[in-house]
């Protein structure tokens, strides 16, 4: 079975389809999602335009991501509460710091 493959853009995408500030393929609040998008690519090493296998987007997340990295990345996003609670109930250490 071939894996889903994941290309970085920096534009509305699948995950943004449902979202009620995506207006006609255009996010009303564009700046804050740059922002946003900058500090992931920071703290994961991606850049627009890589592609990665799934498998290999997941093991990089679990590698870089903890609760530091996390504030870092998310500060100021309205889902930041509900992805720590997700995290704190995961059984993955992310208090651990590499």
């Amino acid at each position: 079975m071939e894996q889903e493959s994941i290309k970085v853009v920096q534009k509305t995408d699948d995950i943004c389809s449902f979202c009620p500030h995506n207006k006609e393929d255009i996010c009303v609040n564009k700046q804050k999602i740059i922002k946003l998008d900058n500090r992931h690519s920071s703290v994961l090493g991606i850049n627009v335009g890589d592609v990665f296998a799934w498998d290999e987007i997941k093991t990089t997340i679990e590698k870089k991501v903890n609760f530091v990295t996390f504030y870092k990345m998310c500060r100021g996003c309205e889902w930041q509460t509900t992805c720590h609670e997700l995290m704190k109930s995961s059984k993955k250490n992310y208090y651990k710091l590499k």
